[in-house]
Formats: structure tokens, sequence, C-alpha cells
């Protein structure tokens, strides 16, 4: 009796597993997915810690076929580059957002695309605040995301 109990507890798990893999991506996170092409260029190795100032906040896509994304042109120190945030659709849902004029500290790590060097963002702080866009290994935070529903 003992073993079909663990046996069923494991079907379980399995089949939870299976579920959450097979979940439909939300349109608004096309390409942004774990695993995708755009997701595998972040490597936790290249991450860093950019104490920023926000120049500019705009929409783009990062890919041909890639939901829309939200970027951020920043100056850190002597340098100044683009920092990819996220998929418009989750960045929306946000408490904190990304403002023209924002003391920022974004850790994220540094990818060449098409030979321009840009930051895709982890996490960013603001105002003692923390907006976290990856987990420590690098895995999209709204991969298992879903927007709230209205009351």
């Amino acid at each position: 009796m003992k073993s079909f109990r663990v046996a069923l507890a494991a079907l379980a798990v399995a089949l939870s597993w299976a579920v959450a893999i097979a979940a439909p991506m939300l349109p608004g996170l096309t390409g942004w997915e774990r695993g995708s092409a755009y997701d595998r260029s972040y490597d936790v190795n290249y991450e860093v810690v950019a104490p920023s100032t926000v120049l500019k906040v705009e929409t783009f896509t990062p890919r041909e076929g890639m939901a829309p994304g939200v970027r951020a042109y920043v100056v850190t120190g002597p340098e100044s580059l683009w920092v990819h945030l996220g998929p418009v659709l989750f960045l929306e849902a946000q408490d904190m957002k990304v403002a023209v004029g924002d003391q920022v500290v974004i850790t994220g790590a540094h990818v060449s695309v098409n030979g321009e060097r840009l930051l895709i963002a982890s996490h960013v702080e603001k105002d003692g605040l923390t907006m976290h866009l990856r987990d420590d290994m690098g895995r999209p935070v709204w991969n298992n995301w879903r927007p709230r529903q209205p009351a």
C-alpha cells in the first residue's frame, strides 16, 4: 500500500511538471520564454552590477517574431548602453516602473547583439525596491507568470 502511495505521488508530480511545461506561452511573451534563442544569450558568468542613470525608455522588438519589450538607455560610469528589461506585458504589470532621470542599480549580463554591447537585466533596484526579472540562474521570472485577473 505504501509503495502505491509513493507511486501515485510521483505520478502527480510528473503530471504537474508536464502540464507546466506544456502550458501555452502568453502571446505577449512570445520569444521571451525560457530556452528561446534570446533567452540563451543570457549568461550569469557575465553579470555585472551597474549603478546607472536612465536617459531614455522605449519599447522595441529584440528579434523578429518576438513580442515587444522594454529597454532603457543608461549611463553608468564612463559608458552609455542599452539595457533590455523584459517583455512589455510583464513590465506593465509590475509596481515599480523605470523612467527617464531615475537613479537605478542594474544587475545584468553583458551581451553583444549585432556588434553592439548591451546588458540584459536580471534585477533593477530603485528607491529601495527591487524588480526581479531573472532568477539567480538567469531564468526569466515571467516564464510561469500570469497577469492578474481584474476583480
